[in-house]
């Protein structure tokens, strides 16, 4: 039996160990796991602004078994994404083939900010300028600086309205989300400086204080999750992965 799949942006096809399949053409639910930018409680609506980023896709009402293997072609406009895990040690891995579902729909969903990223002499420029894809402004004002940017127009008049934007409520709750870190939380007192300083226009001590804290903190986390180990202690390398994980981009095609 031969199915046209051109219509379809979801396609999901489980292969048992009985010879049997299970072909699903957008009619399996589909959940994301996200971390959210904003307190967000159950059962209320979350839109694309709220999302920081995507961890993991899942297909909660389908059954997967150890001996299951497994393929998943993905459509975002115009582009592509195909993962599948032939499972030929039996022991299907169906968390990291879930996380590796929510890295290729990333990829695809937001496709327009990897490629500035990518750019290294466009992402250089909009550094120098001071700009990055910050969660914070990733989905409204960081597009308008882009749209400057890429136009060549200065920064100085979107740059003021970005700015006037964070108000205490904003800044507040960016700080909620810091402090849900243990490792922001131990600089809370700092970090509230830091904050202050801002709230006050005083960029040059908001920036000395922030800037320096985040530094200190991502490295302690860095140590914290980082094992030393002597060479003759070392682990054996990891088996790879069985299965091939592509992207694939309508300009390539």
């Amino acid at each position: 039996m031969a199915v046209d799949i051109s219509h379809y942006k979801t396609v999901l096809l489980v292969l048992k160990d009985d010879q049997t399949a299970e072909l699903w053409l957008d009619t399996a639910a589909v959940a994301m796991k996200c971390i959210v930018t904003r307190d967000v409680a159950a059962g209320t609506v979350v839109f694309q602004q709220d999302i920081g980023d995507i961890t993991a896709l899942q297909f909660p009402c389908v059954s997967f078994g150890a001996s299951d293997q497994v393929l998943c072609l993905m459509r975002e406009a115009w582009g592509f994404a195909l993962a599948f895990d032939m499972n030929p040690s039996q022991q299907l891995d169906m968390a990291g083939f879930e996380r590796e579902l929510g890295r290729l729909y990333r990829r695809l969903r937001y496709r327009h900010l990897f490629e500035i990223v990518g750019d290294n002499q466009s992402l250089d420029r909009l550094i120098t300028k001071g700009w990055f894809p910050f969660v914070e402004i990733l989905h409204d004002e960081f597009g308008k600086i882009l749209g400057h940017h890429e136009a060549n127009l200065a920064l100085t008049e979107i740059e003021a309205a970005v700015v006037a934007k964070f108000d205490r409520q904003r800044l507040d709750h960016m700080l909620s989300r810091w402090l849900a870190k243990p490792h922001f939380a131990a600089k809370e007192m700092l970090l509230r400086d830091g904050l202050e300083a801002f709230e006050l226009g005083k960029p040059i001590a908001a920036i000395k204080i922030l800037v320096t804290e985040i530094e200190g903190i991502l490295n302690g986390a860095y140590r914290a999750q980082t094992v030393c180990v002597r060479p003759s202690h070392l682990p054996s390398p990891a088996k790879p992965r069985h299965g091939v994980h592509l992207h694939l981009s309508g300009h390539q095609f």
